[in-house]
């Protein structure tokens, strides 16, 4: 007699598939995907869209060519256009990132103002390395209270670090401190003894003239842009 086997076939839909895999998957997405429609499919995948893994690193660069070309499909002014969208947009980024933000990058040309850093600031507390854009309408007291907020901002460029640079690096010639937090002015004066230097970049750095204390980002001083 001929013996049959069944298989019963289990009916599965996107919003119960495994976590660790949604993860996996939009780790392939752009971070403009995760914020304008894959957030948007149910409350599994939006919580999916949080985890820390793909929010280490948040690139604003990233996310507004990622507008740009969306917006060039649809209309000739899509720059001005894109510029309108792009702050509304992270700051729907940076309340889907859960506070899992450690680097933020801001777009080099990118015009930010006071709300926009502060905004930034309280959504980001677990911050390390903040990269401001060259232009922007930030006063100097709401740049320093910003920093305040962000107890864990590493990388500050002071005499240790400069010394040190000289003893393993000492013919070193070009130097960009685009991930650099806070540069001290003396650390600042001692860099330009100390090296001959073709390129020497410090666009994306504060300068500040202080003395430490046990929080190096709590300033007492004057801060220079």
């Amino acid at each position: 007699m001929e013996s049959k086997i069944y298989i019963r076939a289990v009916r599965r839909t996107w919003e119960t598939l495994d976590y660790a895999i949604l993860v996996k998957i939009f780790m392939k997405l752009s971070i403009l995907d995760l914020v304008s429609n894959v957030r948007r499919v149910c409350t599994s995948w939006s919580r999916a869209c949080s985890d820390s893994i793909l929010w280490g690193t948040h690139d604003v660069g990233a996310l507004k060519f990622g507008l740009m070309k969306v917006i060039q499909r649809r209309s000739c002014r899509a720059f001005e256009q894109c510029n309108r969208m792009l702050l509304p947009m992270l700051n729907i980024a940076l309340t889907l990132s859960c506070n899992n933000v450690t680097r933020l990058i801001f777009d080099f040309n990118m015009n930010i103002k006071d709300e926009h850093l502060i905004f930034a600031a309280e959504r980001c507390s677990n911050l390390k390395q903040l990269v401001l854009p060259a232009w922007n309408q930030i006063r100097a007291d709401m740049l320093c209270a910003a920093i305040g907020k962000l107890k864990g901002l590493e990388s500050p460029y002071d005499h240790d670090f400069a010394t040190t640079l000289f003893i393993y690096i000492p013919n070193l010639k070009v130097l960009s401190l685009r991930y650099c937090s806070v540069l001290h002015k003396d650390a600042l004066k001692i860099t330009l003894m100390l090296f001959d230097f073709e390129v020497l970049n410090i666009s994306h750095s504060v300068i500040v003239d202080t003395h430490q204390t046990k929080n190096p980002f709590r300033y007492t001083g004057s801060v220079t842009r």
